[in-house]
This record gives structure tokens, C-alpha cells and sequence, in this order.
């Protein structure tokens, strides 16, 4: 797991602590941002693998940063205290991998990340088949062109 980054997006820093501390324990490198604002400093610095992210944070909402995450193909999963349909379909809609609601203790998270972590591998590879898909479906176009001017 040391070869895997995350970063914990929580206001609340008990909270924060608890959970970057499981997770280096765990043997997850893990950055910690007490900010939606400082999660996009951090961003800046260094790539992440996965975004664990608290969604009612004051400045920079969790919901608005999960929107830059998904411009920037960055994985997240919610981790709040909030469980409401329209949140939960919302953050869906934002490509959130997983939505899990507080209290949470490591033995539930864990798993929640691996999973989103594998979730987010496979549409990496997906997003490039269907980029080779899409080069290949041009190319033939093209030679379907050529051969329609010369004949």
C-alpha cells in the first residue's frame, strides 16, 4: 500500500487526525488538508491517487471541490456526516466512488478505498480503449474517404 497517495479533505481536525493517522498506520501515504482551498494548494504539489472527502466544509464546499476533482479525472470518495438523496445523487453524478457516512472507523474505510482505488484503475483503462477505439473508428474513416475519391 505505500505506493498508494491519499488525501483526507476534512474541517473538522479531530476528525482529520484520527483518520490520516489510520491510514499512515494502515501503510497508505497520506496527505491532510483542513481545507477545500488547501486540498487544491496540496493538489498543486503533488499527485494523489485518491481523495477521501468531507462534503459540508465552510470557503470551498466539498460539492464544488469534488467538481474540480472530476475536471481533473481525480478519484474521490465522500466520507460525511450528511446521508440526504439529493446529496448522495449529486455526488454521484460528480463521479464519487464511494459515499460513506460518519462515524466510520478504519475497518469499514479500508476496504471502501481499495475498492474505489480499483474502481478508478479500471476506468483509467477504459478511458483508453475507447480513446484507441475512437483513433482507430477516425482512421478507418479516412481510408474509407480515400478509397470513395479514388474510385
Amino acid at each position: 500500500m505505500s505506493d498508494v497517495s491519499l488525501m483526507v479533505v476534512e474541517d473538522d481536525r479531530l476528525v482529520l487526525a484520527t483518520v490520516t493517522q489510520g491510514l499512515r498506520q494502515a501503510g497508505y501515504e497520506v496527505r491532510a488538508a483542513d481545507s477545500g482551498e488547501q486540498a487544491l494548494e496540496l493538489l498543486e504539489q503533488a499527485d494523489v491517487d485518491l481523495v477521501i472527502l468531507d462534503i459540508r466544509m465552510p470557503g470551498l464546499s466539498g460539492v464544488e471541490l469534488a467538481e474540480r476533482l472530476k475536471q481533473r479525472d481525480i478519484p474521490f470518495i465522500a466520507l460525511t456526516a450528511y446521508s440526504e438523496e439529493d446529496l448522495v445523487l449529486a455526488l454521484g453524478e460528480l463521479g464519487a466512488l464511494c459515499y460513506l457516512v460518519k462515524p466510520v472507523d478504519m475497518s469499514q474505510l479500508i476496504p471502501a478505498i481499495e475498492t474505489a482505488l480499483y474502481r478508478a484503475r479500471e476506468l483509467v483503462r477504459l478511458r483508453r480503449s475507447e480513446y484507441h477505439l475512437s483513433n482507430a473508428l477516425q482512421g478507418d474513416r479516412r481510408v474509407s474517404q480515400a478509397v470513395g475519391l479514388l474510385m
